[in-house]
C-alpha cells in the first residue's frame, strides 16, 4: 500500500524555506495543560502483576549506553554482555533493546550481540559535544536518514533536567499526529533525566495514552538512561522476591 503525503508536507520535506513555513504555521504549545496532564499521569497506580510487565516492558526498551572518550572495545564488548543478561541471577529478565556507542565501536558490537536481537545504535555529528563543521554533522546526518533513521529525540542527556514528561508528550502528539496524517510510524526516544522504575512507568502510562498501545514497542519507544536499568532491576527483585536486592547485586551500566 503506498501512502500519500499531504501537499503541504510533502513540499516541507523537499524544501528548507517551506519546511519553515510549515513549522511556523502550527498551532503553539500549551505548556500549562501539558504540565497538568503529566501531573495526572504521575497519580495513576497499576496492579502488582501489571508492575512487573511494566517493568519488563520498560528493560526491553533501553538504549544501554556508553559515550567516553575512554571507551574501547573490550568496554564495549563488557555493555553488550550486560544488554544480553541484565541480570545474571535472573534469566527471565529480558534483554535490553540496544546499545549506544560511537560509530568506531559499532563493529565491535555487531561481532558480540550477533544473533542476540539485541541491536546496535551510534551517535552522529560528534554527539555529545558537537564540536565538528557542519558539513561533516550534514553528513553524518545524510548517512543516518539513508540507513532509515525514524526516531525523534529529546536532548543529549547531558544537561539538566533533560527530558521530562511535558516535553515527552509533545513529541508522543507530534508522532501520533504524523501517523494519523500520513500513515507512517515515527519512535520517541527521551534521553536522560529518567531514573526510577516509577519515573519509567509514568512514561509507559502517557506513551499508552497519548500516542496508543501501537507504540508500547521497543521499535517505537526506547529510554536514552542507562542508570534507569538498575533501579527497574532492583524494583523488579523486589516484585519476585519481595525484598530489595543492594545495588552493590546488580550490574550497573
Amino acid at each position: 500500500m503506498t501512502t500519500t503525503v499531504p501537499a503541504p508536507l510533502a513540499d516541507a520535506v523537499r524544501d528548507e524555506s517551506a519546511l519553515r513555513r510549515f513549522l511556523y504555521g502550527l498551532p503553539g504549545i500549551d505548556q500549562v495543560g501539558l504540565e497538568r496532564r503529566s501531573a495526572v499521569l504521575a497519580t495513576r497506580s497499576i496492579k502488582k502483576d501489571a508492575k512487573l510487565q511494566a517493568i519488563d516492558m520498560a528493560v526491553s526498551m533501553i538504549d544501554l549506553t556508553t559515550l567516553e572518550g575512554a571507551d574501547t572495545p573490550g568496554k564495549v564488548r563488557s555493555l553488550c554482555v550486560q544488554a544480553m543478561r541484565p541480570d545474571p541471577d535472573q534469566p527471565d529478565v529480558p534483554p535490553v533493546a540496544a546499545i549506544c556507542i560511537y560509530p568506531d565501536l559499532v563493529a565491535a558490537a555487531v561481532e558480540r550481540l550477533r544473533g542476540s536481537g539485541v541491536k546496535v545504535a551510534a551517535v552522529a555529528t560528534a554527539f555529545p559535544s558537537g564540536r565538528t563543521s557542519l558539513a561533516v554533522k550534514l553528513a553524518d546526518v545524510a548517512v543516518a536518514v539513508d540507513a532509515g533513521a525514524d526516531v525523534i529525540k529529546t536532548s543529549t542527556g547531558k544537561i539538566s533536567p533533560a527530558a521530562t514528561l511535558p516535553v515527552v508528550q509533545v513529541m508522543l502528539l507530534a508522532v501520533r499526529d504524523w501517523h494519523r496524517t500520513t500513515g507512517e510510524y515515527r519512535g520517541v526516544k527521551p534521553a536522560g533525566g529518567i531514573r526510577t522504575a516509577k519515573d519509567a512507568i509514568r512514561h509507559l502510562v502517557a506513551v499508552n495514552e497519548v500516542a496508543g498501545p501501537a507504540w508500547l514497542t521497543p521499535d517505537l519507544f526506547r529510554f536514552g538512561a542507562s542508570s534507569l536499568l538498575t533501579d527497574l532491576l532492583r524494583q523488579r527483585r523486589a516484585q519476585t522476591e519481595g525484598h530489595y536486592a543492594s545495588t552493590r547485586y546488580i550490574g550497573s551500566a
